[in-house]
């Protein structure tokens, strides 16, 4: 079996433990258990906390993805054919593991796009918790020469943090083009998911944001953390890497 052990985080952190130990479960016809305890998850993408499968008990593997995991590790679980119980822990936040599993992975966090954005541009601005870490911080001048490149109606921005110092440059630059918007965690995920153009922070919540739209255009932070984080899409057109 395997069985996912909640290792903190938001939702963005969570979608991607949960469908690493999903992959896994289907790939052997494992049961699938897990403690996550975002709502998000249950009451809106409608997951269950036990999928049924084989169940093995022992001999226990243990896999650790919370800083520092290789490209290969969803490989290598895979490859190895020996019955166990496989229990993970950590983020796993490297796209190499969910490329060849997009259209799954869609349809677990299935969203219903209730329309369809093509005349503005949407943000995603995460500052709060970031601002004072360079290694994931997105300086202002990435989202602002973006904004002055692109061609667009109106710029929708959501952010957790709307007094931060760029919210307003954006707004005495491009006046009453700027719409904030209000939603919860949910609302602004689903929201997002319908515009064309995005530009996002370097996180995982906003990378999700773009992962699960239609969008044509995706601008995304061109970064790498060592020996954890890399959310770097090269293998579709409509990501722009900055």
């Amino acid at each position: 079996m395997v069985e996912i052990q909640a290792s903190g985080g938001r939702l963005g952190n969570q979608m991607f433990e949960y469908a690493l130990g999903r992959i896994i479960a289907e790939h052997f016809g494992y049961k699938l258990t897990h403690n996550l305890y975002c709502s998000e998850l249950e009451t809106n993408f409608n997951l269950p906390k036990i999928l049924e499968g084989r169940e093995i008990s022992s001999p226990d593997q243990h896999i650790d993805g919370m800083m520092n995991y290789e490209s290969n590790l969803l490989e290598t679980i895979l490859d190895n054919n020996s019955e166990r119980k496989i229990i993970l822990h950590g983020f796993f936040q490297n796209y190499n593991y969910f490329k060849n599993y997009k259209d799954k992975i869609k349809k677990w966090f299935y969203i219903d796009k209730n329309y369809e954005n093509k005349d503005d541009i949407a943000i995603h601005i995460r500052k709060n918790d970031f601002k004072h870490i360079p290694k994931f911080d997105s300086s202002d001048d990435y989202f602002l020469n973006l904004l002055r490149k692109e061609s667009f109606n109106k710029i929708i921005i959501a952010t957790d943090e709307p007094e931060y110092i760029l919210i307003k440059k954006i707004m005495e630059e491009f006046k009453d083009r700027v719409i904030i918007f209000k939603g919860n965690t949910f609302e602004t995920l689903q929201h997002f998911t319908c515009y064309n153009k995005l530009i996002l922070s370097f996180g995982t919540y906003s990378w999700w944001m773009g992962f699960l739209s239609n969008a044509e255009r995706i601008y995304l932070p061109n970064r790498i953390c060592p020996g954890s984080i890399d959310l770097r899409v090269f293998d579709e057109e409509r990501y722009v890497l900055v």
